[in-house]
């Protein structure tokens, strides 16, 4: 075939990567395809009842959208090819020019990208670009396996212009979004600091910031209270058990050593009550990718966006299904008795194998979560050859979890003894499991066993040694990627594709560093809230989510929502306008921005601060007078509390710095007398 004729009359199909192509050629034209270098990019030519199909394909979005106004507001943009648009994207041009040379020449199309929302519009864009819409049909599949590659094109669907109305939607509303919030921040700290600074502000970005730094000023601004428990040991059969206080703590360490007291004088416990429970624990639910990334990070901390970078990998070797789903839901047509049989040819999962497939039934323990476009993430049964070590773990966790939903139940005996304690009530538990079940296969829960000692009702138990005990309140856990994501989905904002790579951007924009805000994202935040508070809401984010949603359903117009972004957008850059216009540069106060106020750190003083603190020295310096009541009922002095709290890891760096102000103050107060 000379390569003027190539795809001439022919049926193109549109994959989303040159990975997924290979296979879609393998499995339709079972294995006879031919694959040709045209300018440097991979395609496969195939004939099927005399039809000639030319599988071509993508590297992801070949469009994104740009705009040559300056300034702000901007509400005119077109879709451009991507190289164009940014540098980063040269790579780009091959395939760009390959589509344009060779999909005129086809007479019908197939986009077979992902079934998702970016893969519906990535082949929608490239066949309106070069080809005829009307004459586009879709195939829909959740793995890259021949046999449901060979079912899809056998039932080619017609285009799925609801999904990519919502994915173009999407794309538009948060290119308006961050665009003009994100120039605005950039002329706001030029006028602030006289230098152009790479700053960013995003639908979804800009609400996950403001909770990092919310969690960050809580944790820095932190002074931890004092309770106290008096610990108890008791003598059984000639063992010391310790008993689990199921009380209010004291909060006055008086009242704590009163009580202490009556226990050494009455010097036993009594057993009123014994309650004995045998728990069964169902298999866990089959992974959606949310699911996956927390588990991923909490076993092996694999960072939610390293881990789907993997699962694509997994994906486009045919070893998982598609991995960007939000289903706890295994699919009903597959037959998964071969799929576990084949997954037993695997010398580690043997075992487990023979264990589920001498069950009567295979029925997986399903969530409640669904997504209309794929199942939860499985393995095809595919045999893996060679796979990396990160690869393999994930592998070897989605093979775990699926096996692990066929399996029995876990169930556990418990025994929790309820003990009278001079009038407080104590509790001692036993823990014994009886039946591992599925924890045999997905051994990634600890069961913490403790011994059962064999006790009666009204039986008296010898109290060995009784203390009293200084315990502290903690600060509420510092963000790490998977809990931010966690914290994300709670509050509906993002997709289950896209939540990673925005947790990712605040990490690369220098917003977050490790587990807290640094001071540039909070200084981005203080900005945002004060220019665009209304923007910043997480409420807003998820009423935009919902409305995509109806669009994704066919219930409401993508110019709908794009006309609503434009007004919010729109009145918000008017207000910062007008406001920044009427503000002198030397004016504008901001966390981090050094005006020689705050006799700690340097920053713009708080106008309701009398000491002269910036806001959050003046917040910490709040905290420390209020805690102090409580400290100071316990027989502690000023000093001794400052002391005190100054040594403890849990208190906030915040705190820590007024206190050494303080100090230091003090200290120059007592050399001038």
């Amino acid at each position: 075939m000379n390569v003027e004729d190539l795809c001439r009359g022919c049926t193109a199909i549109v994959a989303e990567k040159p990975r997924a192509a290979a296979k879609i050629a393998k499995a339709l034209s079972g294995g006879r395809a031919r694959r040709i270098l045209y300018n440097g990019i991979p395609i496969w030519l195939f004939t099927i009842d005399g039809e000639n199909y030319v599988v071509i394909p993508s590297a992801g979005h070949l469009f994104s959208i740009d705009s040559n106004k300056k300034g702000i507001p901007v509400f005119e943009y077109t879709w451009v090819p991507r190289h164009h648009a940014e540098k980063s994207y040269k790579h780009l041009e091959k395939f760009y020019r390959v589509f344009s040379e060779l999909l005129p020449r086809a007479r019908e199309y197939i986009n077979a990208c992902d079934y998702d929302i970016e893969g519906s519009v990535i082949g929608y864009m490239i066949i309106k670009r070069w080809g005829n819409v009307s004459k586009m049909k879709r195939m829909k599949f959740s793995s890259l396996v021949d046999d449901e590659l060979r079912r899809s094109f056998r039932s080619l669907m017609p285009p799925d212009m609801d999904m990519v109305e919502a994915g173009l939607a999407r794309h538009e509303m948060d290119w308006i979004w961050g665009i003009n919030v994100s120039r605005a921040l950039m002329l706001l700290f030029r006028r602030i600091f006289g230098e152009h600074r790479i700053l960013s502000a995003g639908r979804v970005q800009t609400p996950t910031l403001f909770e990092v730094v919310r969690n960050t000023i809580e944790r820095d601004t932190y002074v931890p209270s004092p309770l106290y428990g008096v610990s108890i040991y008791v003598e059984i059969n000639g063992r010391e058990y310790r008993l689990e206080g199921a009380g209010e703590p004291f909060r006055r360490k008086s009242d704590a050593e009163e009580y202490l007291e009556k226990v050494k004088a009455l010097g036993y416990a009594i057993v009123f009550d014994i309650e004995e429970r045998v728990l069964q624990y169902d298999p866990p639910y089959p992974f959606n990718l949310g699911d996956l990334q927390k588990e991923a990070y909490r076993i092996y901390r694999i960072s939610p966006a390293k881990a789907l970078e993997i699962l694509e990998d997994l994906y486009l070797d045919s070893l998982i299904s598609y991995p960007r789903t939000n289903s706890q839901k295994l699919p009903q047509g597959v037959n998964h008795g071969e799929i576990i049989e084949r997954i037993g040819g695997i010398q580690r999962y043997r075992g487990a194998v023979l264990k589920i497939l001498s069950r009567r039934r295979l029925i997986p323990n399903n969530g409640p979560m669904d997504d209309p476009a794929h199942p939860a993430i499985y393995p095809t049964g595919e045999i893996p050859r060679r796979l990396g070590d990160l690869h393999a773990k994930i592998y070897d966790l989605i093979v775990r979890r699926y096996l692990a939903t066929f399996a029995e139940s876990l169930i556990v005996y418990g025994v929790t003894s309820h003990i009278d304690v001079a009038g407080r009530r104590y509790l001692l538990r036993g823990v014994r499991i009886r039946y591992k079940g599925w924890l045999d296969i997905y051994p990634f829960h600890r069961i913490d066993e403790k011994p059962i000692p064999q006790l009666r009702v009204g039986e008296r138990l010898k109290i060995s040694k009784a203390r009293v005990v200084l315990s502290l309140t903690r600060p509420e856990p510092p963000y790490n990627k998977a809990s931010l994501l966690r914290w994300m989905e709670s509050q509906s904002i993002g997709t289950e594709a896209t939540r990673a790579e925005i947790i990712e951007t605040l990490y690369k924009r220098g917003y977050i560093k490790g587990s807290r805000a640094t001071e540039l994202g909070i200084m981005v935040c203080s900005a945002i809230d004060r220019y665009f508070k209304d923007l910043s809401r997480v409420e807003l984010t998820r009423h935009f989510e919902e409305l995509l949603d109806k669009i994704r359903r066919g219930e409401l117009r993508r110019e709908h929502v794009i006309r609503r972004t434009i007004e919010v957008v729109g009145e918000a850059i008017e207000r910062f306008l007008k406001n920044i216009d009427s503000t002198k540069p030397g004016d504008i106060d901001l966390p981090g921005v050094k005006k020689g106020g705050c006799p700690i750190c340097g920053g713009p003083r708080d106008p309701g601060d009398k000491h002269g603190f910036c806001h959050l020295h003046g917040l910490a310096h709040r905290r420390i007078i209020e805690k102090y009541r409580e400290w100071s009922e316990n027989n502690y002095s000023w000093d001794k509390y400052l002391e005190k709290i100054y040594g403890l890891k849990i208190t906030g760096s915040k705190i820590k710095e007024v206190i050494g102000y303080i100090r230091k103050e003090d200290r120059a107060q007592d050399h001038q007398k």
